[in-house]
C-alpha cells in the first residue's frame, strides 16, 4: 500500500530545549565511548523507486521550461525533512554550557557538493516549507557557486542536518 502523505507538525517558532541530564547525558556519553570501542558498520536496503523515477522525469521536463536542473537530491531533500518533522530529537543538537538539548521548528540542511577544492557543505534554509522545484533551483545555484568557489560564509552555517551522498571515484 502507498504510504500515508507525511504532515510535519512543527512546532512552536522558537528553538524547544529539553534538559541534557541524567539518562540523557549518560547516553551520550556512553555513544561518544563507543566511537573508540563498538564495531561500526553500514546498512544498505533496497527500494523500488519506479514511480520517483517517473515523477521526476516530470519535474525535469517543468523544470527544463525554468531554467532549473531537477536531480534527485531535492526527493530526498523532501523526504529528510519529512522525516526529521516526525522525530525532532534527531535534528536537534547538544547546549553543552546550557546542559539542554535545542531542537530547532525548523529544517537546515547541510549538501555536500564536491568541488576541485574538496568536500563543501552549503546550507539550504527551512526546507520544510519549500517546494521541490524551489529546492532544485536553490541547490543548483548553491552548488554552481560552491564549485566556483563564490559561496560567503554564512551560507555554510547554521545546517541542523546533513546529507552527504557516496562520491564518484575522481579519475
Amino acid at each position: 500500500l502507498p504510504a500515508a502523505p507525511v504532515r510535519p507538525t512543527w512546532g512552536p517558532v522558537e528553538d524547544q530545549r529539553v534538559p541534557f541530564r541524567g539518562m540523557r547525558r549518560k547516553v551520550a556519553e556512553a555513544m561518544a565511548r563507543s566511537v573508540y570501542t563498538a564495531t561500526h558498520f553500514t546498512i544498505v536496503e533496497e527500494l523500488d523507486v519506479t514511480n520517483l523515477v517517473r515523477v521526476r522525469a516530470q519535474a525535469k521536463e517543468l523544470g527544463a521550461l525554468q531554467g532549473v536542473k531537477v536531480t534527485y537530491m531535492p526527493f530526498i531533500m523532501k523526504a529528510v525533512a519529512n522525516g526529521l518533522a516526525l522525530h525532532r530529537s534527531l535534528n536537534g543538537a547538544l547546549d553543552e554550557a546550557a546542559e539542554e538539548i535545542v531542537l530547532p521548528p525548523y529544517v537546515n540542511l547541510g549538501i555536500a557538493t564536491d568541488t576541485p577544492n574538496g568536500l563543501i557543505v552549503p546550507v539550504i534554509s527551512n526546507v520544510e516549507s519549500k517546494n521541490l522545484m524551489a529546492l532544485a533551483e536553490e541547490l543548483g545555484d548553491l552548488a554552481q557557486r560552491a564549485r566556483d568557489g563564490k559561496l560567503v560564509s554564512s551560507e555554510l552555517q547554521g545546517s541542523t542536518f546533513t546529507i552527504r551522498l557516496p562520491l564518484a571515484p575522481r579519475a
